[in-house]
């Protein structure tokens, strides 16, 4: 008796526990599941997939014995999924939200909606480069006006009309590169 303690049970007799088909025993076998014990099998199954119960009837859990050695061997690959791994399930899931914003992203790059930083970054800093350098030229430009200039208004006038004309500058390089 002691020999059909440690045997096997069928893939028959995992399906009619579980409530499924021999066959889809068969194809989880295939994907990885383990077969040396119920309780292994339906550890293996509760954490690897997320199946839809569609039976009148569900089948009732099986709690693990408390003297199977064999089961906690069969259940490794369970407590890798614990460890930070995810099913193929929510692997092919992730993959499908990763591939979607991708495209999602190329469409509004395309449209112009979306800008890449390091390009953004690049004419930002040339736009500010040339509005600094038209203001440090200000003095050296205006200087020999202001020096013949004695009234405070005329000075007033000269200086603004310089910083609006450096302004513009920047904004017409805007308007030309958006």
């Amino acid at each position: 008796m002691s020999e059909d303690n440690t045997r096997q049970p069928s893939q028959a007799a995992i399906a009619r526990a579980l409530g499924v088909s021999p066959a889809r025993i068969t194809a989880l076998k295939a994907r990885g599941m383990p077969t040396c014990s119920v309780e292994a099998a339906a550890q293996w199954r509760a954490l690897h997939l997320r199946e839809h119960v569609h039976r009148k009837r569900a089948p009732a859990p099986v709690a693990p014995a408390a003297s199977a050695p064999a089961a906690d061997t069969a259940v490794a690959p369970a407590l890798a999924l614990e460890a930070g791994h995810v099913s193929y399930t929510e692997a092919r899931r992730r993959e499908a939200v990763a591939r979607a914003i991708l495209a999602e992203h190329a469409a509004a790059e395309q449209a112009g909606q979306l800008v890449r930083v390091d390009e953004w970054s690049a004419a930002l800093a040339k736009r500010v480069t040339a509005f600094r350098e038209g203001l440090l030229q200000l003095p050296a430009r205006l200087a020999p006006e202001l020096a013949a200039v004695s009234d405070q208004a005329t000075v007033y006038r000269l200086l603004e009309d310089a910083i609006y004309q450096c302004l513009m500058q920047l904004r017409d390089e805007a308007e030309r590169n958006p």
